[in-house]
């Protein structure tokens, strides 16, 4: 069977399930409807773990960098 979470990964859950409970993924920061958002990041390929050349699907870790 799987191993119980640690103690300190209950309180962790907890805690994910209490700050997103009333989140509403579809509320934008924005003053009108159809204001833009800008929103720049980086993505840095960090580790090349597989390549399946007959699927053309390349499995990679990335680091990503938010911009304010």
């Amino acid at each position: 069977g799987l191993a119980e979470p640690s103690f300190l990964a209950k309180h962790e859950d907890t805690l994910l399930k209490d700050l997103l409970r009333d989140y509403e993924k579809w509320v934008r920061p924005v003053e009108y409807l159809n204001d833009k958002i800008k929103i720049k990041f980086g993505l840095a390929i960090s580790q090349l773990v597989d390549v399946d050349e007959k699927n053309q699907l390349m499995t990679t870790n990335v680091w990503l960098k938010q911009y304010p």
